[in-house]
C-alpha cells in the first residue's frame, strides 16, 4: 500500500463521517419535537397514545389482544398471541423503539405500531422560508 493508497482510505473515511454526521442532523431536524405512538389495526388508525406518558395498554389483534408498554420515550410490544412472537421479541421487527418512522411490526394480528411527529411541530429552517425550489 503505498502513500495515495492511504490518502484515499482517509478521504473516504472522513466523508462517510461527515455524511453520516449530517444525516443524523437532519433526521433530528425533521423529527419534530413532540412525538404520538401511532397504533394501526387492519391498516386503519386504531388510536394515539403520548410517547411521554408512561403507560400500558391492549390493541385487539385478529389473534388475540397485543399488550402495549410505553416508558422513558419508548415502546415495546410486552405480550401478543402469534405462532412466532416476532413483535415481542427484540430485533429487526420488535423490541424498544424510540425513532420516528421505525415499526414494530405484527403480522399475524394484522397490526403494527409506529412513532410518528405531530405534525405542526417541526422546527422552521434558519431562514423562517419554504424549502421548496423552483
Amino acid at each position: 500500500m503505498n502513500r495515495s493508497d492511504k490518502i484515499f482510505i482517509f478521504i473516504v473515511i472522513i466523508f462517510t463521517i461527515s455524511l453520516y454526521a449530517s444525516s443524523q442532523y437532519i433526521i433530528h431536524l425533521m423529527s419534530g419535537s413532540r412525538k404520538e405512538v401511532v397504533v394501526y389495526y387492519q391498516d386503519n388508525e386504531f388510536a394515539r397514545y403520548d410517547l411521554y406518558e408512561n403507560q400500558v395498554f391492549v390493541v385487539p389483534g385478529r389473534l388475540g389482544d397485543i399488550h402495549v408498554e410505553i416508558v422513558d420515550e419508548r415502546v415495546r410490544v410486552i405480550e401478543e398471541t402469534s405462532p412466532l412472537n416476532i413483535c415481542s421479541s427484540d430485533g429487526l421487527f420488535g423490541g424498544w423503539k424510540s425513532q420516528v418512522n421505525d415499526p414494530i411490526v405484527c403480522l399475524p394480528n394484522e397490526t403494527y405500531i409506529m412513532i410518528e411527529a405531530i405534525e405542526g411541530e417541526i422546527p422552521p429552517n434558519e431562514y423562517d422560508e419554504d424549502s421548496m425550489t423552483r
